[in-house]
């Protein structure tokens, strides 16, 4: 029960509240696992934050990686996670590209996100600072081998109809 986060570590994407979510899931789904794609000025304070969560041994902070890795961490996990309220988030590429290679897309209300995920048809826009919600939606796709698929496929149909370059 693989879970990815990425982005610049910083208090924008909101990584902490990542952390909380984990924290919660684990209690639910002792089997999961998070690694977090990414560097920052916030990555020390990220590390001692699961530290003081107990989670750091199910936690994977493997820094800034190059974009072919991206995608094959992405094409491993069940689940990316994108809580970022970063004002200037716009159909952020990296939902776009988990999207693509099968992730179910848990994310947070930003602007235009509507535009990639069809909330309960391709993926879930969830409000980050209900934590129930979030590892509620999160237990949800990882209990249901049905739904994820059927998610994940709705997913990677939308991409490729929607934001195929070669369209």
């Amino acid at each position: 029960c693989l879970i990815i986060s990425a982005g610049t570590l910083d208090a924008s994407k909101r990584m902490n509240l990542v952390l909380k979510v984990f924290q919660s899931l684990i209690q639910n789904i002792p089997e999961a696992r998070l690694i977090i794609l990414g560097d920052g000025h916030e990555r020390t304070n990220l590390e001692n934050l699961s530290v003081k969560y107990s989670i750091n041994d199910y936690v994977d902070f493997k820094g800034h990686v190059a974009h072919d890795i991206v995608f094959n961490e992405l094409a491993q996990a069940k689940i990316f996670l994108f809580l970022s309220n970063k004002p200037s988030e716009r159909l952020p590429n990296v939902v776009k590209e988990a999207m693509a290679v099968g992730c179910v897309c848990v994310v947070n209300q930003t602007v235009g996100i509507e535009e990639l995920i069809i909330h309960n048809e391709n993926g879930y826009i969830i409000n980050p600072d209900n934590i129930d919600q979030t590892v509620q939606v999160i237990s949800k796709i990882f209990r249901s081998k049905e739904l994820f698929s059927e998610i994940s496929n709705n997913a990677r149909k939308h991409i490729y109809k929607n934001f195929n370059i070669q369209n």
